[in-house]
């Protein structure tokens, strides 16, 4: 494991299971470029904690374990551009009363399989998850399964969660799957999902307006995953925007 430290920055290249005790604010970055089968459990203790994970490797098998013990707000983005098959399981447990978990995922699939598996779980009164995924599938297969689980006792908890794929082409396979176990009646939560090709009328008015049909079609895909990139860290925000946004124009 290889260790770049920047400022406020701290880079880790993964190639094993690794343990992070979170006690100062930081961003984390978390860049994948081999092909793994590993464990990352983090366990965040204070405020203004964002990890962000990159992942463009091939048949991964990434799962990762946030344990969120404070009253903070933990932000997690997972960026995922990787090619042939990959899993990843992302578990947050909010274990502290007004303690907030925001997942913010963009898988896209150039001929890739992906499977993005995210679990928010509310054991304490007064926590809040957020779950936002958005797929975006030229080739190959985009699952997205958000999971938000309110347990017993927690009361006024929240769990909200919104997970949605874009297809370039009909014949692409693609889910979108929301759960929520309740087992609380005096909490709000909620869901929204949606599998779609490009809207036609959308993509009709700009090519009307003298933009090609490609680069229409790149600048619905670009303001499909925009809600996720434009709540990335400030900055490491231009670097990973510029690489989504290179990737997707050459769909």
């Amino acid at each position: 494991m290889v260790v770049i430290s920047m400022d406020k920055i701290q880079v880790f290249h993964i190639n094993e299971n690794i343990n992070l005790d979170l006690d100062k604010a930081i961003n984390i970055l978390l860049v994948n470029e081999d092909n793994l089968n590993i464990t990352i459990d983090i366990k965040t203790e204070v405020d203004n904690v964002n990890i962000v994970l990159i992942d463009f490797a091939k048949n991964n098998n990434i799962k990762i374990n946030q344990a969120i013990d404070q009253a903070i707000k933990a932000e997690f983005f997972a960026i995922l551009i990787g090619t042939g098959t990959n899993v990843y399981e992302i578990n947050n447990n909010l274990n502290v009363a007004n303690s907030v978990s925001n997942v913010n995922v963009i898988a896209c699939s150039n001929d890739a399989n992906i499977s993005a598996n995210v679990t928010i779980n509310n054991n304490e009164s007064k926590t809040t998850g957020n779950i936002i995924m958005r797929g975006v599938s030229n080739k190959g297969t985009v699952i997205l399964n958000p999971v938000g689980k309110i347990n017993k006792n927690c009361n006024l908890s929240q769990n909200f969660q919104e997970s949605r794929v874009l297809l370039l082409d009909s014949n692409q396979k693609a889910e979108a799957n929301p759960i929520l176990l309740i087992d609380n009646f005096d909490v709000q939560a909620g869901h929204a999902a949606s599998v779609s090709k490009i809207d036609p009328n959308t993509l009709f008015y700009l090519t009307s307006r003298g933009i090609s049909k490609n680069d229409a079609e790149k600048i619905l895909m670009l303001s499909f995953v925009n809600p996720v990139l434009k709540s990335l860290p400030e900055l490491i925000k231009e670097p990973i925007c510029e690489y989504v946004e290179n990737y997707i124009l050459n769909l």
